[in-house]
């Protein structure tokens, strides 16, 4: 949403934008380009619209970054892409909130970590490393231990490593891929098709977003993506469009 906000507003070449939104040779597109753009110090208008996806692995180094408030490590992360060879001299990171809206909502998952740090801020601690440690044990404690984490605490106690294993998840998301392109999809109903092709030309969308917007089937699970999608912002092209119309018709109503 904010990229497409700028690429409005301000002109296509005034944002490059970078998220799972986009199919992964799309992405390997968009980040040649935007080392390309860095490194043309003549190239100076213009900002990087990310979401985490950039926040480790990726070789970049902005003289400004902007990061929404989220975990203190988060914020350290995306420090790590501003100014990381000393070439820019003095550099600023900040941290800010969206105001919710229709389009723009916020990570419910991320609440306890953002108080944590929007604490920090707020007492004017000096935000750096070592305060990782204390960051943690904060959001820990605000989290809290509920019945599942009592159970997977217990059966890894015991060693029933296969409970653990099957309960335990990291980022507990239900997605299935969809694919963007109606040659693969013909290709996926002939048979011809092969694992690297699909992963390039797919992407991992939820459950409930492919339901709520009537995503049609291919095979198993697989779905077709037949809303809009560009190389600039992805399937959110096809997901504004459709809110968009949504919205008109509420208003009509």
């Amino acid at each position: 949403v904010v990229a497409k906000y700028f690429r409005d507003n301000f002109g296509r070449d005034s944002a490059e934008h970078l998220s799972t939104a986009l199919i992964p040779s799309d992405r390997d597109k968009t980040l040649e380009r935007v080392k390309e753009r860095l490194a043309n110090r003549q190239d100076n208008s213009w900002s990087l619209i990310a979401t985490s996806c950039v926040e480790a692995g990726v070789d970049l180094s902005f003289h400004t970054g902007f990061r929404e408030l989220a975990s203190l490590t988060s914020l350290l992360q995306a420090a790590g892409r501003v100014n990381r060879n000393g070439e820019y001299g003095v550099s600023s990171v900040y941290t800010f909130c969206l105001v919710e809206n229709e389009m723009l909502k916020s990570n419910p998952s991320l609440k306890n970590a953002a108080a944590v740090l929007r604490g920090f801020i707020e007492k004017g601690t000096i935000i750096e490393t070592s305060l990782v440690t204390k960051a943690i044990e904060s959001e820990i404690k605000l989290y809290g231990m509920n019945a599942l984490h009592k159970k997977l605490s217990e059966q890894e106690t015991v060693r029933n490593f296969p409970f653990v294993s099957e309960k335990f998840k990291v980022i507990d998301t239900d997605t299935r891929i969809a694919v963007v392109d109606e040659d693969i999809v013909r290709k996926i109903h002939s048979g011809h098709i092969n694992r690297h092709e699909l992963q390039r030309n797919s992407l991992q969308i939820t459950v409930y977003k492919l339901r709520e917007l009537h995503i049609p089937q291919i095979v198993d699970e697989l779905y077709y993506w037949n809303l809009g999608y560009d190389e600039f912002i992805g399937y959110m092209s096809g997901v504004i469009e459709t809110k968009k119309f949504d919205s008109i018709l509420i208003v009509r109503q």
